[in-house]
């Protein structure tokens, strides 16, 4: 509440020239508390994005992919994949539609693909290795 009563200090001139002040400054204070509110739901995917990837017995190669994904098609991944969250808890999580959670899970997987094959490819083949010699 002492913020909106500093931004309505900052802004005295508009607030008492409005017809209600003390409903402008009941409204402001709903805004910051809504504000702080959503900042905080945003930081928690990256927590536990970070949590499970640090923590899951993966492969270097495939963190360090996740890791190299804008981090809404991480988020995404992680509540899909590695949570095995629906689509519509992980939208209501992220706060997105369930549709664009799967365009981002889509877009996620073709840019892991696309990594983990150009490393498969400059990685030599165990089984042929040992034939070589």
């Amino acid at each position: 509440m002492s913020e909106a009563y500093s931004r309505a200090l900052a802004k005295w001139a508009e607030v008492c020239a409005h017809p209600a002040p003390a409903a402008w400054v009941t409204l402001t204070a709903l805004n910051v508390h809504r504000d702080r509110w959503r900042r905080h739901k945003r930081r928690r995917p990256n927590e536990a994005a970070s949590f499970v990837i640090d923590d899951a017995p993966l492969d270097p190669v495939l963190v360090g992919a996740i890791r190299a994904l804008p981090s809404r098609q991480r988020e995404v991944l992680v509540f899909r994949v590695l949570l095995e969250l629906s689509a519509e808890q992980t939208a209501a999580l992220l706060d997105i539609e369930p549709g664009t959670v799967g365009t981002h899970l889509r877009r996620a997987l073709s840019q892991l693909r696309a990594i983990t094959a150009t490393t498969a490819d400059a990685q030599p083949d165990p089984s042929t290795e040992s034939t070589r010699r």
